[in-house]
């Protein structure tokens, strides 16, 4: 699909726009490794009327798009990721991407039109299938994108009726809604959503920051803080679950900072009790301009930029903050603190987010003040640096199940007969834990407790 989508993107001269849902990119399978395809550089021809999108230029464009529009409807009836898979005619369904395998699985003897090709739609392609089957029926996800195209075209077709218009979609649930449509009977869909008896029930897992993330610290101190966090995309969004639940929104990309001051100019009272959270690389992003406009537009914003020295979120990518390429190369390596004196805040700061002490103090200290202010919160990605610490002992004796230690949602802590107990092989030695024990219940552990 990527090939074509080059291909489609060099012949038509448009951009391709490859859409995969949350099931495909958690799924995994066998890959067919192609060799690379030789490309000759075309030579750069000057053309303003097409590259500057003046409104004198755009108009013509505009034909452009039209002819252009045509063309890609032609190909999408003949390209071979559009298909129909004729089988009983009674029940024809048309679908596209994950959907379709629940539907070979609660339909197996439908006809299917299979679109990976969706816009623009090959209209040709669809009346024929339509034509070739009694009841016809879209199984898609979300919105109705293929069903109100096929409706446009004065075809009887229904999708949203039977299908649900949120969440995911599965076997078992198109299966349920087949029976609702008439089209299944209740033995057929029970075994098209059957789990394999003595299938163990699968435990939730919900996702939680890794043990020893240096963002954990900083989380857990906001919340008792009891402050307004405006956050940012990366690993530590993960802060806005339970139990540290101590974010409450993440917009976009870069967007956290100039809530924070969105905000505290809406409400001046907001200065005092919030802060915004970003992660380097990305304030290196799309976040300095943010910060820029805090500074020059009088706020007193503070900042808290976590530095772990990666992109952790997306395979610990290099960014201009490393000291390298994304290829490995040495490259120059940004100096946070004088990037952000250079934007303009005089208030700048290097804090430990493991030593909560130390970052309770700054957070306050800051928030006092009415100027911007930044606190870079700075200690590697635990998935970076190997070399962790012996894991903390636990004293039964003084241990009282308060549950504190949980409130740090470490999944190297959990509570067994009422006792905190510490799983040495996950845990790295954060001293996280040591340090919210309120009756000294976990203490440091030696070489031999690692």
């Amino acid at each position: 699909m990527v090939g074509l989508g080059l291909f489609l993107s060099e012949k038509f001269d448009t951009p391709v726009m490859l859409r995969i849902t949350t099931r495909v990119a958690h799924s995994q399978g066998f890959v067919e490794k192609g060799e690379p395809q030789p490309r000759e550089l075309r030579p750069y021809t000057r053309n303003p009327e097409k590259y500057l999108m003046l409104p004198a230029f755009a108009r013509g464009r505009r034909a452009f798009i039209e002819e252009r529009l045509a063309g890609l409807r032609e190909y999408s009836e003949t390209a071979a990721v559009n298909r129909i898979e004729w089988r009983d005619r009674a029940v024809g369904v048309i679908t596209s991407g994950i959907s379709y395998q629940y539907v070979r699985e609660a339909l197996p003897d439908a006809s299917v039109l299979k679109l990976g090709f969706t816009w623009p739609l090959p209209e040709k392609l669809v009346r024929s299938f339509s034509e070739g089957v009694k009841r016809l029926l879209v199984v898609e996800e979300l919105e109705p994108f293929l069903e109100e195209q096929i409706k446009a075209l004065g075809l009887e077709v229904s999708g949203k009726a039977h299908i649900p218009s949120r969440g995911e979609l599965n076997p078992g649930i198109v299966a349920g809604k087949m029976i609702e449509a008439g089209i299944l009977e209740q033995r057929e869909a029970t075994a098209a959503a059957a789990v394999p008896e003595g299938a163990p029930a699968v435990p939730a897992r919900p996702p939680v920051m890794c043990p020893g993330c240096p963002h954990r610290g900083v989380f857990y101190v906001l919340r008792r803080l009891k402050l307004n966090v405006t956050g940012d995309i990366g690993c530590y969004t993960l802060g806005g679950l339970p139990p540290l639940e101590a974010m409450d929104c993440c917009i976009c990309m870069g967007a956290s900072i100039g809530t924070a001051h969105g905000a505290e100019k809406a409400d001046p009272a907001w200065a005092g009790r919030s802060v915004a959270v970003i992660g380097d690389s990305t304030f290196l992003h799309s976040g300095l301009t943010g910060l820029l406009n805090v500074v020059y537009n009088k706020g007193s914003s503070t900042v808290l930029i976590l530095d772990n020295s990666t992109t952790a979120m997306t395979g610990h990518q290099q960014h201009p903050g490393t000291g390298c390429t994304l290829m490995g190369e040495p490259a120059p390596a940004v100096d946070l603190e004088a990037l952000v004196r250079a934007l303009g805040v005089r208030r700048v700061r290097v804090v430990d987010p493991r030593d909560l002490a130390g970052v309770t103090a700054a957070v306050r200290e800051e928030l006092a003040v009415r100027e911007p202010s930044v606190i870079i919160c700075r200690q590697p990605c635990a998935l970076l640096e190997r070399q962790y610490a012996p894991a903390p002992r636990v004293l039964a004796e003084k241990c009282t199940g308060c549950r504190v230690c949980l409130g740090l949602g470490c999944p190297a802590i959990a509570l067994k007969d009422n006792k905190a107990v510490v799983d040495t092989g996950v845990c790295t030695g954060c001293g996280l834990c040591i340090q919210v024990c309120k009756v000294g219940a976990l203490t440091k552990g030696g070489a031999d407790h690692a």
